[in-house]
This record gives C-alpha cells, structure tokens and sequence, in this order.
C-alpha cells in the first residue's frame, strides 16, 4: 500500500510541473533544484565592422601618401618632372606648385581608383636656382581638400644612372661610368656625382668617395675592390649597382 501511495504522489508532483510550464519554451533553461525556468540573457554578438576605403576603424581617414617617384629629367629641352603617388585617403591629386611657383590652375594627376595610384608629367621650369626643386601635391575627396593633406611638399631628384662599374683584376682598377638625367643644360650646371663604395643597401664602406668627372672616373691600386658602389648626385638621385670583376 505504501508504494502505491509513493508512485500516485509522484505522478501528481509530475503533472504539476508540466502544467506549471505549460506556454513555456521547451528549450526554456530550468533550474534543476526548484523546477523554475531561469530567465535567459541574451547578448547579441557585435556586428562585424568593415571599414570603408579610405579609412581606418573608427572611422578616421588614413592619411598616408606615398610618393612612389618624384624625378626630374632634361627632355626635349625642357626640365620635365615626374609624379607617382598612391594613397587611400581621397579620390584626386592635384599639383597646385612647382619649384616654388603656384601655377595658374592646378594640374589634376591621372588616377587608377581601383589601386588608390596617381600620376603627373609637369613642366619644371627654370632649375638653375634650385638643385631639388619641389612640387606641392594636394589630395581631394569629392572635389575639396582633405584637411592635413592640402599642401605636401614633395623634393624631386635626379636619375642616376650608373652604366658600368668594373675591377680588373690584372691591373687593380676600378672604373665607374655614371650619368645624372640633368646634364649641364637649360642654364643650370650639371649635377656632381661622387662615387662611394658600398654594400647592397647603398651603406658606405668608407673605401673611397670621388667625384666623377667627364662620366667616368677610375680608382687606381685597390687590392680589394668593393661590392657595389653608389653614386650620388647633388639634385638627390641615387643608384647602387655590383661590381663587375675581370
């Protein structure tokens, strides 16, 4: 008689319980002790930020502009300069001066947006004066400038070109032919190229440092020759190569 009353007392504990959750969410958190759904917390996960092009979380405006080249070269006749740039913080580039004079109207630069990549060919004028000239690039977004970067000056610098650098072995000469894309032309002397040796970074060896005369110089009696050297033009162009051995 008593399990009778034991299993009729605990299907009715059974039935009250179900009716107590009737309504409720199957899936409902029950507290195991008191039988009572635990109210659920939910927290939604953040939404996942993308940022727009052209700027950084938070929403403030990458301001990085790379100047890829910034060269000057004597072309025709004239001191024509040369601008790659790239940056994402706008959608144009202007050039607004040139050697330190502001042109009539600015000179948009040519734009590839899918790569954030620009570019210019401008008239440098008179160089004489000044042996690295600069220009003033302007970026824009939807046609106004973008605050910091209205005026960014950027120098431009000779090409150097070094066509030989050879030791011979037999005669313990080193001979380096070199040229600078400004020549003495258009009323400004030509650059001065010194040669230095050097290691694949264009660090100085401290072995010899000479200027090149007439495009070629040669350095007599060095038992051991450099690596690489380096030219080096007073208008700022640069150019490591190896050394060739005979």
């Amino acid at each position: 008689m008593r399990r009778m009353w034991a299993l009729f007392l605990l299907l009715l504990l059974l039935t009250m319980g179900r009716e107590a959750r009737a309504g409720q969410d199957p899936l409902d958190p029950i507290d195991p002790v008191t039988g009572a759904v635990v109210e659920a917390k939910y927290h939604p996960a953040p939404a996942e930020t993308v940022p727009e092009e052209g700027k950084v979380p938070g929403g403030a405006v990458d301001k990085q502009v790379t100047i890829e080249r910034a060269t000057i070269s004597s072309v025709g006749g004239r001191s024509m300069g040369t601008v790659i740039a790239s940056t994402r913080a706008g959608d144009g580039i202007h050039i607004t001066t040139v050697g330190g004079s502001a042109l009539p109207a600015p000179v948009p630069m040519a734009v590839d947006l899918v790569r954030g990549r620009f570019f210019a060919n401008v008239v440098m004028g008179d160089v004489a004066a000044n042996p690295v000239p600069l220009v003033t690039l302007q970026v824009l977004s939807g046609g106004a400038p973008v605050v910091g970067l209205e005026a960014i000056p950027v120098p431009m610098e000779d090409i150097v070109t070094i066509m030989s650098a050879t030791y011979v072995l037999r005669t313990r000469i080193l001979t380096v032919s070199a040229a600078s894309s400004m020549p003495e032309a258009h009323g400004s002397p030509g650059p001065v190229l010194t040669v230095t040796g050097t290691d694949s970074s264009g660090n100085d060896l401290g072995l010899i440092s000479q200027v090149i005369t007439n495009r070629s110089h040669r350095v007599l009696n060095l038992s051991v020759p450099p690596g690489y050297v380096t030219v080096t033009s007073s208008r700022g162009g640069k150019s490591t190569v190896p050394v060739t051995i005979r």
